[in-house]
């Protein structure tokens, strides 16, 4: 999962990288790794490095239902996660200061990006109330810093109310 400190207001919010079972397989501590098999004098013997038998058994559980649920369940969770520190970093940033000096496609493409992302905290309940409410407030604020002309165009990403 990508650092707090590498979530811009400026990008968009950063995607997780898939799950790559080889790659997985090869950054385990072969230390940790231990398979046990019996030699045919019947004596147990451990085996202190990446050996087949565990490569393949944690290959096959990676390709289980069991773990694609938990795996897709946990990605789920973290993709929320990014998602609500894009947003809170959304609302966090002074856009006023930012706007000073852009070039108004720059500002309106924030804009849109900025609108997107409320609407899909209007599908939300419960603690993204306060992020919608920013972020309108944000909006508002950018919108009356452009031009009259160009302001009246961005008519229908003004919020309707600042509280939805």
């Amino acid at each position: 999962m990508p650092l707090q400190k590498s979530i811009s207001p400026y990008k968009g919010t950063p995607v997780l990288a898939e799950f790559n079972t080889e790659e997985f397989i090869q950054s385990l501590d072969s230390s940790l790794i231990t398979c046990e098999v019996k030699e045919l004098s019947g004596l147990n013997k451990k085996i202190r490095q990446p050996s087949i038998c565990v490569a393949e058994f944690v290959k096959r559980f990676c390709q289980t239902a069991n773990f694609q649920g938990w795996y897709n369940q946990k990605r789920q969770e973290a993709n929320s996660i990014l998602q609500e520190l894009h947003i809170k970093t959304l609302c966090d940033t002074d856009w006023l200061d930012w706007c000073q000096g852009r070039p108004e496609v720059e500002v309106v493409d924030q804009l849109i990006r900025m609108h997107d992302k409320q609407m899909c905290l209007k599908e939300t309940q419960g603690v993204h109330s306060k992020y919608r409410t920013g972020l309108a407030k944000h909006i508002e604020n950018i919108i009356s810093t452009l031009p009259p002309d160009l302001s009246s165009v961005l008519v229908n990403l003004r919020p309707s109310e600042a509280g939805s």
